[in-house]
């Protein structure tokens, strides 16, 4: 939960966006993949390990509570 792929195109002549697929399992299985790409993008920079980490913490917290 909270966790979601979309893949859409843009047309930057009119504005108008066509969404292609959303998926709510996330490629996780390359460094490369999208979602570590944008934790390393912030500010302070996640690493996949930390991402993976806090993101199997959120689940806990949240099935927990």
């Amino acid at each position: 939960e909270g966790f979601a792929s979309i893949d859409a195109y843009a047309n930057i002549d009119t504005g108008e966006i066509i969404v292609v697929s959303v998926d709510t399992v996330l490629d996780m299985t390359s460094p490369n993949a999208p979602v570590f790409e944008q934790a390393l993008a912030e500010n302070p920079p996640i690493d996949p390990e930390g991402l993976c980490v806090k993101a199997l913490s959120l689940a806990l917290v949240r099935r927990y509570r």
